[in-house]
């Protein structure tokens, strides 16, 4: 009777094992797809600021040219 109870404890630690393990594996899948959703978020922020600083410089430097040009006049 022993055997038996220590048999069906084992069997019982085995399935909570393989649950906790699929468990792990759904939560490192999960932290991988939020990885890859912070990198293409991180890209388009960068591509956005790009975007911005060369629009500013091209402004700037458009409107040096321009305060040059009339203070020569």
């Amino acid at each position: 009777e022993l055997d038996n109870k220590i048999d069906k404890v084992r069997d019982e630690l085995k399935s909570d094992l393989t649950s906790v393990s699929n468990e792990v594996a759904l939560i490192r899948k999960d932290m991988e797809i939020n990885k890859m959703e912070f990198k293409s978020t991180l890209k388009l922020h960068n591509w956005m600021f790009g975007t911005i600083i060369t629009l500013n410089v091209g402004i700037f430097l458009t409107l040096i040219s321009i305060v040059y040009s009339l203070l020569n006049k």
